[in-house]
């Protein structure tokens, strides 16, 4: 390898964009690779991706290039310097080439006293992702190498986080790493402590992993992985409620007076977290309200995202083993409906054999799956 480019950014999320400029910079500059520094400046939150998160971020975005590579997040630009040296010192011989954007630069104009590069490292900068140069130049010290032209992924990064947390599935962001993005619940509303808080700390792993295979599913089905996570996220949220005001909620809500759900916490949680996610936490979308609410018997016209979910719940990895779970699993790999239809009448036997009574809208369920499938739809 004999030239390098150091492509220093926030990728707050990595957009397509962003892998344009590096082609781009590949292109000019003749550079055999390029590796990706995220920026840790920002302050920490749940849903904010942390350093391990933006160096899979770029991994995932990255997975398609052979000619990138995801390097280490950085905090402040001692660490910078540390981590061009690094590679300085890694790929002796090699020259190499900064990339900066121009918010990072504006940063690194406001430091003193500290040497932040390799004197021989040359400085140099592509255009945003319009191809034009944005906003003012952003001075830099001359030990830092000079003048940077102005150029940001601000305004677009910001575009593509506002579609996340509308649960729109952002075209800029690549596949890959959008997945990472859903199954971890970054820039989604930041309500993590208080529905870890609600729930017990086996249920708050469960509740992890109903998310993450929500979203792989979803990504395998063609079904909104933003959506998937969101669903999955809340949909045990009343689990550990105090019965009573489940069932007030119920009446409150739905208007239930059936004496067989109102005994039944594993009957009422699904509606009575809709109704929670929609008060408390302020979720709209009728999709994802739907899904939480039937999580539990399904419903006779379940969409993909109700499906998603609920064969997320019967299979995630934390499930400890039950009968049906292998086969439920392994067809949940080619029909959501399928493994659906499996899992409750798995489910019904294991009612009927306790001596109890199967919900009806869970038989509702089953027929309508079946007629579904035997009509190849």
């Amino acid at each position: 390898m004999q030239r390098a480019g150091l492509f220093v950014c926030f990728f707050d999320p990595v957009l397509e964009a962003h892998l344009q400029r590096a082609k781009a910079a590949l292109r000019e500059f003749k550079l055999d690779r390029i590796f990706f520094l995220p920026c840790m400046f920002k302050g920490a939150s749940p849903v904010l991706p942390d350093g391990e998160d933006k160096t899979e971020m770029c991994k995932r975005a990255l997975e398609n290039e052979t000619r990138m590579e995801a390097g280490a997040s950085f905090r402040t630009f001692s660490e910078l310097s540390l981590l061009f040296e690094h590679y300085v010192q890694r790929y002796e011989g090699c020259e190499f080439v900064c990339l900066m954007e121009d918010s990072v630069a504006e940063r690194l104009s406001q430091k003193k006293n500290e040497r932040l590069f390799p004197k021989d490292l040359p400085i140099r900068l592509v255009g945003n992702a319009s191809g034009a140069g944005r906003g003012k130049p952003a001075p830099v010290r001359e030990d830092a190498g000079g003048m940077f032209p102005g150029f940001s992924f601000a305004p677009e990064e910001k575009t593509e986080k506002r579609r996340i947390r509308q649960c729109i599935c952002p075209e800029g962001i690549p596949a890959g790493e959008l997945a990472y993005i859903a199954e971890k619940g970054l820039y989604l509303p930041d309500h993590v402590q208080e529905v870890r808080s609600m729930i017990s700390a086996h249920r708050w792993t469960h509740t992890l992993g109903v998310r993450a295979t929500a979203v792989r599913l979803a990504s395998r089905f063609g079904v909104n992985m933003l959506k998937a996570s969101l669903a999955a996220f809340y949909h045990d949220c009343a689990k550990d409620q105090n019965i009573k005001d489940m069932r007030r909620i119920m009446y409150r809500e739905y208007g239930c007076t059936d004496e067989d759900i109102l005994r039944s916490s594993a009957l009422m949680h699904g509606p009575v977290g809709a109704a929670i996610a929609r008060e408390r936490f302020g979720v709209t979308d009728t999709e994802v309200l739907n899904a939480i609410r039937f999580h539990t018997t399904g419903r006779p016209d379940m969409n993909a995202l109700d499906l998603v979910v609920f064969v997320a719940d019967a299979i995630e990895p934390n499930r400890e083993d039950y009968p049906g779970l292998s086969e439920i699993r392994r067809l949940s790999k080619t029909s959501l409906e399928l493994a659906a239809l499996e899992s409750l009448r798995r489910t019904r036997e294991y009612v009927l054999r306790q001596g109890k009574a199967f919900n009806p809208q869970g038989e509702e369920t089953i027929r309508a799956l079946e007629n579904r499938l035997r009509r190849g739809l």
